[in-house]
């Protein structure tokens, strides 16, 4: 299910760039620390075609749980903001290999 969701948010990302909100790295992460008071949770590495690669990034305030995706362009070096919203909860799932 994780996988069909990362897998949607990365085609979103890649089929509408023109809705994001680019800029350095620095300045959405500063833009989104003061907006939301979110923080960068979660970073995952992906390969998007003709060689090129970008980090994807997970923002969370857990005290409001309003969340934030961005995208990093390894080609273009920018950071895009794809998706904002809100209500986000953690599954816990055991470690594979976990006997308990």
């Amino acid at each position: 299910m994780l996988k069909v969701l990362m897998l949607s948010i990365l085609l979103f990302g890649i089929v509408f760039p023109s809705f994001a909100d680019c800029s350095s790295s620095d300045e959405i992460d500063e833009y989104i620390r003061l907006q939301f008071k979110e923080e960068k949770i979660w970073t995952g590495l992906s390969d998007i075609g003709n060689g090129e690669q970008q980090l994807t990034f997970l923002y969370e305030n857990p005290e409001t749980g309003s969340w934030t995706i961005a995208f990093y362009s390894l080609k273009n070096n920018q950071t895009c903001i794809i998706m904002v919203g809100q209500s986000s909860t953690h599954k816990v799932t055991k470690p594979k290999g976990s006997k308990s």
